[in-house]
Parts: C-alpha cells; sequence; structure tokens
C-alpha cells in the first residue's frame, strides 16, 4: 500500500496529527522454519521524476535490502543488529537515491532477503518469534516537492524459493546459486513483534575491506582438502570466486587453530587438518551449491565466523580463491589509538587485543565470535572498555549497548550477566559483571569525555546500585558464583571447581562475597562521581567500606587469612585503598616473587593488575609480568603463536596440545585489557590531560597515541629522549618520571632526560 502526501512540509504535521493511519508493518512468508529465509518484494512505478529516495528498515531477524537488484547498504552487514529480541528494533536510514531509476513512470524494484538472524535461529534466537519479517518506509521526493511513500503490508510479495536455503549466526549458511524464485504468493503480517522501534544511535556492522586478508587459490575434488590459513584470526566473512560444474557442493569449514596430529593432545582431525571442536556445535561455516555458469562469486550475507584457518572440500572439481573480509562495529574512522614498541612480543600482544576488539565489538560487545555463544557479557565488556576506548571513539557503540542492557535490567532493577537477553545468562547479579552498568558509563565518561551515556543511564544505574545495596548481590533469579573467574589461585571457582558433593564450598562464597562487597563499594563512588559528589552515595560507600574492613580485614589492616598469599584480593584492597596499604603492598609483591614472577589472576583480577603495581610504585614489577613468557602470562600464548587474546591462558600449549572444549575460545579478549596499561601508564597518556610516562629500558622504546595525543620515548645510551604531541585546541601536563612538570600548549614537544 502507499499513500500520497501533497506538501512535503505537510509530513511533520500528519504524523504529529495521526491524519495518515496506515504505517508499515513487519511482512514475510510466515512459516514457522526460523532457519529458512525468504524475500519479500514490491514493483514501484514512479508517478514522477524522483529527486531523492529514502528507506527506513528494521526486520526481526538479519535482514539484506536492495533496490534494483544492488544491495542498499553497501560495505554494511547483519542489519538491524543485536537488541533485546522482545523490546526494541532499531531503524536505519537509508539514502537509496542513486539506486533508483528516476524518470517520470520508470519501474523500480524493492525487496528484501530476510533471515533468522538473533531473532529465530536456533538456541540464540529462543527468546524471538518464529519466523523472519521486514518493515520498511520508502519516501520518495519528487521534483515539485511531493513526496510519497510505500510502506511494507500485505500488497508485497513473498517467496521461499531463495538462493539462500539456510543462515543464522550459529547455523552458518547454505547458499545453492541454481535455485531461481517460480512462486510468489501474498506477504504475512507478522505481529510477534510487541516492543519498542527506535532510531539507530550506533554504528552498524561494516565490512573492514581495508583489513582485508587473501588466502589464494584452492583446487579441490572428492577426497582432496584444501586449507588456507588467513594469518590471523578475527570475525570475518569468506569471499569465493568458484568454477565448477552444475550442482556440484563446495563445503567451507572455518577454524581458529591447526590440528597438530600428537596423541594425547586432544585433537579432533589428523595434523594439519581445522580444528573444530571448540566451536561446541556451531556449523562454523557454509555450503556452496554450484550453477555451472563460469566463474561465480560468493560471500554469506546473514552470519558471521571467527577464524583463522579455512577447510575447503567439494563433491566434485572445483577451482578458485578465496579472501577473507573482516566484519565489525568499529570502522576505519572510528580508530583513533595505536602502540608501537621496541620488543616485537609486545608488539604482537597489541596487536592481538585490537584484533579481539575488532572481532567482538559487533553490534554488541561480545565475549567471543566463533562458538555456540557470542552474546554481550557484561564482564567481558566493562573489563575492556578502557582498553577499547584507547583503540577507537567507542562512545556511540558503547550507548547503543547500554541500551541493550538497560532493555534487559530486570523490573527490580538487577543486571543479568549478559545483555541483551540471549541464550542464557539471564542471572544476576554478579559481581563484576552486573555492575558493567555503571562501570561501562563511567569509563566511557571518564577516557572519552562523554557525559551523555551518563545522562541516558543515571536512573538505570541507581536502579541497580539501590537493589543491589538492599539484597548483597543475592536475587530471585539465583546466584552465578564466578569469584575471579578462570583465576590459577586458591578458591578459583569454574566449571570443574565450582562444587564440592553438589554443595558450595563456603570459602567460595566468603570469597564471592568480598568481590560482592569491593564492586559495591566502588560503584558507589563511581556513583558519588558521576553524580557530582552526591551525599547518598558516599554514604553507601562508607558503609560498604565498612563492611569490608569488618568482614574481611584483620585488625592490623592486613586481609584476612583465607586471602592470605592471593593476588586478585590483594590487587582489590590496594585499589580500593582498604586497610594497610604498605602490608598489602608488601604481601602482594611477595605472593608474585613466590609465583616466579608470574601472575595468578583471572577476569576480574587481571585487568587491574599492572594498574595497582603501578600505583603502588612497583612499575618494574609490572613491566616485569608484562614481559614474562612463562605460563601463565600474556606472552605465553604469543610463544604458541596467538594472533588474538585467549579464553585461558593454555588454550593451547606446544607441550599438551588443546584445553578443555567446552570453554575455550581462541578470540577473547578480556584479557587484552593490559593495552590500556600499556596506553595510560607506560605511554603516560592519562585521561585528564596529563600526560606521565613511565619508562622501562626492557621495551626499549615506546611510540603511542590516542584522541589526538602522542607519547613517545627512546632509551640512547644514557639518555631518556622524550617527545609529546598535544592537538590543537588542547593543553596538557607533562610529569617525567624525574617528578618535574611542564605545562604545555598545542604542538609538539621534546624534552631530554639523563639517566
Amino acid at each position: 500500500m502507499e499513500k500520497r502526501i501533497l506538501l512535503a512540509s505537510a509530513i511533520g504535521l500528519a504524523k504529529i496529527c495521526g491524519i495518515f493511519a496506515v504505517e508499515a508493518q513487519f511482512i514475510g512468508a510466515g512459516i514457522e522454519n526460523g532457519s529458512h529465509p525468504a524475500v519479500v518484494v514490491k514493483t514501484v512505478e514512479n508517478t514522477k521524476e524522483v529527486v531523492k529516495a529514502e528507506w527506513r528498515v528494521t526486520g526481526l531477524g538479519v535482514f539484506v535490502p536492495s533496490v534494483n537488484a544492488r544491495c542498499a547498504t553497501p560495505g554494511e552487514v547483519l542489519l538491524p543488529g543485536y537488541t533485546h529480541p522482545k523490546k526494541r528494533r532499531t531503524e536505519t536510514l537509508l539514502d537509496v537515491t542513486e539506486l533508483w531509476h528516476t524518470a517520470p513512470g520508470a519501474t523500480n524494484r524493492i525487496e528484501a532477503l530476510l533471515t533468522s538472524g538473533w531473532w529465530c535461529d536456533g538456541i540464540i534466537g529462543k527468546n524471538g518469534g518464529k519466523w523472519p519479517a521486514f518493515r520498511g518506509t520508502l519516501a520518495l521526493t519528487h521534483s515539485d516537492g511531493t513526496v510519497r511513500e510505500i510502506v511494507t503490508d500485505e500488497s508485497w510479495l513473498v517467496t521461499t524459493d531463495t538462493k539462500v536455503r539456510e543462515a543464522g549466526i550459529w547455523e552458518g549458511e547454505t547458499f545453492d546459486s541454481r535455485i531461481e524464485a517460480e512462486t510468489w504468493l501474498p506477504a504475512k503480517i507478522s505481529n510477534e513483534f510487541e516492543g519498542e522501534i527506535s532510531p539507530r544511535i550506533a554504528p552498524g556492522v561494516v565490512l573492514r575491506h581495508d583489513c582485508t586478508m587473501e588466502g589464494g587459490a584452492f583446487d579441490v575434488r572428492p577426497g582432496v582438502t584444501n586449507v588456507i590459513d588467513f594469518a590471523q584470526n578475527s570475525s570475518a566473512v569468506p569471499v569465493m570466486r568458484i568454477r565448477a560444474g552444475r550442482g556440484v557442493k563446495v563445503s567451507v569449514r572455518l577454524g581458529e587453530m591447526l590440528n597438530d596430529g600428537i596423541k594425547g593432545h586432544h585433537c579432533d582431525g589428523a595434523e594439519g587438518t581445522v580444528y573444530l571442536a571448540n566451536m561446541r556445535g556451531a556449523k562454523a561455516g557454509f555450503d556452496y551449491i554450484c550453477s555451472g555458469a563460469g566463474t561465480e562469486e560468493y560471500m554469506p550475507l546473514a552470519t558471521f565466523f571467527g577464524y583463522r584457518y579455512a577447510s575447503i572440500t567439494a563433491d566434485g572439481p572445483a577451482q578458485g580463491t578465496i579472501a577473507s573480509i573482516p566484519v565489525s562495529s568499529v570502522s576505519k574512522a572510528m580508530e583513533h589509538g595505536s602502540i608501537m614498541t621496541g620488543n616485537a612480543s609486545v608488539n604482537r600482544l597489541v596487536k592481538n587485543a585490537y584484533w579481539g576488539m575488532l572481532s567482538n565489538y559487533l553490534s554488541i560487545p561480545t565475549d567471543c565470535p566463533q562458538r555456540t555463544e557470542r552474546l554481550g557479557w557484561t564482564g567481558d565488556t566493562q573489563v575492556f572498555a578502557k582498553t577499547g576506548a584507547y583503540f577507537a571513539d567507542t562512545a556511540s557503540f558503547m550507548r547503543k549497548w547500554m541500551q541493550d542492557v538497560r532493555d534487559t535490567q530486570h523490573a527490580d532493577g538487577i543486571v543479568p550477566v549478559v545483555a541483551p537477553l540471549g541464550a542464557f545468562g539471564d542471572t544476576g547479579p554478579n559481581a563484576g559483571w552486573s555492575d558493567a552498568i555503571i562501570k561501562v558509563p563511567w569509563t566511557i565518561w571518564k577516557y572519552l569525555g562523554n557525559d551523555a551515556i551518563v545522562r541516558e543511564n543515571y536512573a538505570a544505574m541507581e536502579r541497580y546500585i539501590d537493589a543491589v545495596a538492599k539484597n548483597g548481590y543475592t536475587s530471585k533469579r539465583g546466584h552465578w558464583l564466578t569469584c575471579d573467574w578462570l583465576s590459577y589461585e586458591n578458591l578459583t571457582v569454574d566449571n570443574t571447581l565450582r562444587w564440592s558433593n553438589g554443595t558450595l564450598k563456603q570459602e567460595h562464597l566468603d570469597y564471592q562475597n568480598f568481590l560482592n562487597a569491593c564492586h559495591l563499594y566502588e560503584d558507589a563512588l563511581m556513583m558519588a562521581d558521576m553524580s557530582g559528589g552526591s551525599e547518598k552515595y558516599l554514604a553507601l560507600a562508607e558503609t560498604a567500606k565498612k563492611r569490608l574492613l569488618d568482614r574481611f580485614f584483620t585488625d592490623d589492616g592486613s586481609l584476612a587469612p583465607l586471602f592470605d598469599g592471593m593476588q586478585t584480593p590483594a590487587l582489590f584492597a590496594l585499589k580500593l585503598h582498604l586497610g594497610n596499604r604498605d602490608k598489602i603492598a608488601k604481601r602482594l609483591v611477595e605472593a608474585i616473587h613466590a609465583n616466579g614472577d608470574r601472575l595468578a589472576t583471572g577476569f576480574l583480577g587481571t585487568p587491574i593488575l599492572c594498574d595497582v603495581l603501578t600505583e603502588i610504585g612497583e612499575t618494574e614489577l609490572a613491566y616485569t609480568l608484562l614481559l614474562q613468557h612463562e605460563f601463565p602470562s600474556w606472552l605465553y600464548s604469543v610463544d604458541q603463536g596467538a594472533t588474538t587474546i585467549w579464553e585461558r591462558w593454555n588454550g593451547y600449549t606446544k607441550d599438551k596440545g588443546f584445553g578443555p572444549v567446552s570453554m575455550n575460545s581462541f578470540n577473547h579478549y578480556s584479557y587484552g585489557a593490559i593495552v590500556g596499561w600499556l596506553f595510560e601508564h607506560a605511554a603516560g597518556l592519562g585521561p585528564d590531560g596529563v600526560i606521565a610516562p613511565k619508562p622501562d629500558p626492557r621495551l626499549g622504546w615506546l611510540k603511542a597515541e590516542s584522541r589526538g595525543f602522542a607519547s613517545e620515548w627512546r632509551y640512547e645510551k644514557d639518555k631518556i629522549i622524550f617527545r609529546f604531541t598535544v592537538p590543537e585546541g588542547k593543553t596538557a601536563k607533562i610529569i617525567l618520571p624525574d617528578g618535574r612538570t611542564f605545562d604545555v600548549q598545542s604542538g609538539s614537544h621534546k624534552i631530554v632526560c639523563s639517566l
């Protein structure tokens, strides 16, 4: 159906006054088979010359809109993105004027491929609906100023005779290029979604063509497998050019690692084959059935994969080439930070963290991009938020995700450990995870100067912290005990050590309660900071602090004996200035030395480890940990060939092989938070206009930039040469390691210090 408006100036008035009752509706095939795609289409004949064509679109499930057989979103994929399936769809405005045949009487074809992504695709879409649908309003502005609108309704046609036979976020894709649509029926109206449709406020998912990795040629036939190494693990989609006979099926499976073939190394195939066991059931690839019409080109349209390697097979002779195009919500234009040093291993570590960000900042901040998960784990997000902000302007991306967090927040204020609502994780609250609702806005405000994220989320933050203060991190939805997730200390809690004879160990509960109280205290301090010194939150902070000191510290200010010799409890005590700082700092340093100058921390302790050491005057030890190669350490995985950050320190080792397949991601950015320390402390690029570098001769040199500021230092014989850049319109205070300070204006500055 279409509606005509005689005067362009009447559009706003019509919408305000409700003159036109007909609105766009969600339409689709109405077939309750979530993994089977459909195409909706409408032919539009121009009544007058068209000077502008704009299409406002959204969908239930991932869709691909096109005009006159040309994609309406070149360079962008996976619309409308991942949001709470029951509460929100985001709408994108597309300018399709260049695709439109504008002459009077010209005929145009508008259509959309509908797939299940994040809505009805298997387990990940279990909270969504039964079939994918599309909603759009096309506005055609004529040369005389009048506007005509075409909306989605039952006048559209739909078919399931699509070349894309199956598509899903976890299900991969099946594409049959022989299919031609033969049966077209009137579209069906979908009334499954009853939530809010709002404008998109953040970047979508873009194809990072600037990062394209050429894989090379392949030549396969039955019994022959080609393995392609793209040399970089990433979230990406392959692009293939294929030559094969009609009906030949080319199958591509995508993985992060290769099997080494050694007995006892938990391989799932022979040496040199692609390792897929850690995908946990995700298809991790696609099947393409050739039409036989010469060279065919194909790129998956409605899913993404996490991989470095491609395994290519076929049931008939097939030749071609394959490349890999990374996908991310971080565009090249958003990037503003980089670090290089004189240490090749550290440079690889920085690069690994960078690729972890590109891979996991994908519509939402995911935990990993490859297995049957790809969810918005709140803990992973909050610990990496600072590092992400140094690499790129992530403010709008995080504002969008915080909208997802608010949508997922329960009526009593509690925030689950996953947002938006996903296949699992609707439990909480959990310290270090749920309070991302406070920590992420505070971090973006501090490090990117964005106060909109604070204003938008302040009421939700209040509801959360008030609920936690009242309930003490317990709720009717259950309690997900993590402690310092995946650490190597006493009281470690993970999938294998959570229970003892079916009963929760008391010491684990005590440890969790300590971390609960620490996070409540820190959250209260952050709320006081964001509110400009609210007495309410200053008082709550004092109450939380007293509870910590009374329950978990001895009379002389030491940590309780339960935590003696542990790194993470000491780190939180020092970060929050609790107890006897000198005693706790001394014991922390002793514990690190006793562990062979190695960390023992997990998801909560590791991100703050070097920051705290620097704050207590142990920067040299922080560097020692950074440069450690022995397990567990950041450089251990680098030595094993990692090109992204791993979920586990020992996800794969050359002597023992692969770790547990139930939870062994090789692209899991949490531990990459160490790069935030490199930016803030090694380079000295603080969030407040202070540049205070802390060099170490073991790196030789360092050069970093972020948000227009730059810091560089280099050891030369008996001198350290510092160079700083302050962007136009800014000032900075430079603090050198010897204590000297300089207030500088915009421009470049060089300072030489004698050793």
